[in-house]
């Protein structure tokens, strides 16, 4: 028996708990530094390990927070940018194609409505308000297809549809409800969802080609179905904070690393 375990050995490590409830198949080691516990219909294909074992795992240092930081400062894009918005919010009006980079200065946001496509990118030193169906964003090369300075929300209709072909980030909270949100970078980016504040996925469909951060938290909440698939040696999921989830159903391929705690009730 070792006594000093790396942490990405494991499927699930936890930094503090670790509450599974409901039905579900985890395909590796859990562990928790503290206390773990689960439900008996939670089937664990490797070992169940916490303190109470014996058990104290050597956390990989794993910085959360350089995953919002790896795409620098958001004022850099001002440079690169096709479009300049920097005296009032901006819309991108219902049924628009717009190609360029955009970048919303001085502190504006930026809201983007149904049957909107761009080509390019958007940056905001304010929020992004997305409501509305069929709104698709393919950025060019490896750029975000959204960054903002403030909240990132996204809301589609019941029978709508969002898509990214590249990572949305967020350095305030990212909020996202929908019937089908897909978000699957195409060139040179391993994550899909980078929020340095909140992430939070509300009810409705998740696709994502690249793992999702929430450096504070992670919260799904009566979600129908999130399917995760981790790039590389990049997380599927990852927080310096606690993850929790109720009423959801949750594919993740790729490892989990909470620091804090994480509770999974009547989940899936």
């Amino acid at each position: 028996r070792k006594s000093s375990i790396g942490a990405l050995y494991y499927s699930f490590f936890a930094g503090q708990d670790l509450k599974l409830e409901g039905i579900g198949l985890v395909g590796g080691n859990c562990h928790a530094n503290n206390q773990a516990t689960k439900s008996w219909l939670v089937f664990i294909s490797g070992v169940w390990t916490d303190t109470d074992n014996g058990y104290t795992i050597t956390a990989h240092t794993l910085n959360v927070s350089s995953y919002s930081l790896s795409f620098g400062a958001l004022s850099a894009y001002q440079s690169m940018a096709t479009m300049v918005i920097s005296t009032t919010n901006y819309t991108f009006t219902s049924g628009g194609t717009y190609t360029g980079i955009y970048y919303i200065g001085n502190g504006y946001s930026a809201t983007i409505e149904s049957n909107v496509t761009i080509i390019g990118s958007v940056f905001a030193e304010g929020g992004v308000l997305i409501a509305g169906s069929g709104v698709q964003i393919t950025p060019s090369g490896s750029n975000p297809a959204i960054m903002t300075g403030g909240d990132l929300v996204i809301t589609t209709f019941a029978s709508g549809e969002f898509r990214s072909n590249g990572t949305l980030v967020s350095l305030g909270n990212m909020t996202l409800a929908g019937n089908q949100i897909t978000v699957a970078p195409s060139v040179g980016r391993p994550l899909a969802l980078v929020c340095h504040g909140l992430l939070t996925l509300n009810s409705g469909r998740y696709d994502t080609t690249g793992g999702i951060v929430g450096r504070t938290g992670i919260a799904f909440v009566s979600v129908t179905d999130v399917d995760i698939t981790a790039v590389g040696a990049y997380p599927a999921l990852a927080t310096e904070g606690s993850w929790t989830a109720s009423g959801s159903t949750i594919k993740l391929a790729g490892f989990g690393y909470v620091a804090g705690s994480a509770t999974l009730l009547n989940s899936t």
